[in-house]
This record gives C-alpha cells, structure tokens and sequence, in this order.
C-alpha cells in the first residue's frame, strides 16, 4: 500500500509545507513537510527547496514508513488506518528499542492498543514535562484510524 492523498493533506496540515528551514516542535532543524535535516544534510538550512523539491524528499521520506507498513505488519489495514499509521510512523521510529510494545502493537494489529497509544501514549514533544503539545496530532490520526 501507499499514503494516499488523503494521508498526504493530513501530513501537510500538520507538518506545514515549508520552502525554508524552520526549527520543529524540539527546536530541531526541519524542512519541507516534517523533514528532519541529518547531519549530512547540512545544505538545507540555508537552501530554500522548489515546491518539487518539498514534494521529492516528502516522497523520500513516508516511502520509510510506507516499506515498515508493508514489510512489518501482520494485518491488512484499511486506507484510513494504513495513512493514520504513516502520519504517526513519520514523526516516530517504532523500531527503537525505546518503543517494543508500540511496535508489537502495531506488528500484530492489535487495534485496541493502537487506538490506546495515538490516545495517550505519544502526546508530548516532552515526555518528561508531560507537555501535551501533540495531543491535536494524536486525535486526529486516531479520528482517521477509526473512520
């Protein structure tokens, strides 16, 4: 499966469609719709991207989520699910030793637990001040999870 156009709007509202480098919600260097500029990628601070640039590296970006989706889960989720998965999968790497139970949640399609964690579990840029500055993000992924 593929984000679907849908998917893809969601994305941009909640990301943004920046030309230009900005500082994301941690204060990290950001580019185009939620890029994370990588060390080695030092040139996009300063560069302003084309519009097809912004639209290339987003491509680049949730095929990452797309492959994990399509290699990793045991299910078939619907659409709706499959782009509410990689909305969440863009912002966070489920394979992190951090996350084993998100990723077993998500691997089996264990669908209780999944609408648990985008309710609760990921709704703070800070996890440790308990900010909830990504409870909006979390309730509308779980919203299009549901539909």
């Amino acid at each position: 499966m593929k984000i679907s156009e849908n998917g893809r709007k969601l994305l941009i509202e909640l990301e943004g469609f920046k030309n230009k480098a900005y500082p994301d919600s941690k204060g990290l260097p950001t580019i185009g719709i939620g890029h994370l500029i990588k060390a080695n990628e030092q040139q996009l601070l300063t560069k302003t991207l084309t519009d097809q640039e912004v639209n290339d590296l987003f491509a680049q970006d949730i095929a990452h989520a797309e492959s994990w989706i399509n290699t990793n889960c045991k299910w078939q989720p619907n659409q709706n699910q499959f782009d509410a998965m990689c909305s969440f999968l863009h912002q966070y790497h489920i394979d992190s030793p951090k996350y084993p139970n998100t990723r077993k949640a998500f691997v089996a399609g264990n669908i209780p637990e999944m609408c648990r964690i985008l309710n609760s579990d990921f709704n703070h840029v800070d996890p440790k001040k308990k900010d909830g500055k990504l409870v909006k993000r979390r309730q509308r992924e779980l919203a299009l999870f549901k539909a």
